[in-house]
């Protein structure tokens, strides 16, 4: 009862709560995507989409698809093409490490 007397002292008098939308790196890696096959991206967006995948690499590599969890493979390699829509050059880090964890 103790955690529903949390929420329910966390909504609004309207009935709805408010928080902060988190996610993997996977909706940062589909924006780019999207954005360069419709034309309709900028570089500034790119490139602030970019560092949020780079902010979130694991140690090995990899990205996760949840806070502090281990490498994904979809998700790296979705995060790895984002990256080289995003101007990232195959050849320079943080790609290489990342192309050879999953391979």
């Amino acid at each position: 009862m103790r955690h529903a007397n949390f929420l329910f002292s966390q909504q609004h008098e309207e009935g709805y709560w408010c928080g902060e939308l988190e996610a993997d790196t996977t909706l940062e890696s589909d924006y780019i995507l999207l954005h360069t096959l419709f034309g309709t991206g900028t570089a500034e967006r790119f490139q602030k989409a970019a560092r949020h995948i780079l902010n979130h690499q694991n140690a090995d590599g990899g990205w996760s698809i949840y806070a502090a969890g281990p490498s994904n493979i979809s998700a790296s390699v979705k995060a790895y093409f984002g990256l080289k829509l995003a101007g990232f050059k195959p050849t320079i880090q943080p790609l290489p490490s990342c192309a050879e964890e999953n391979s």
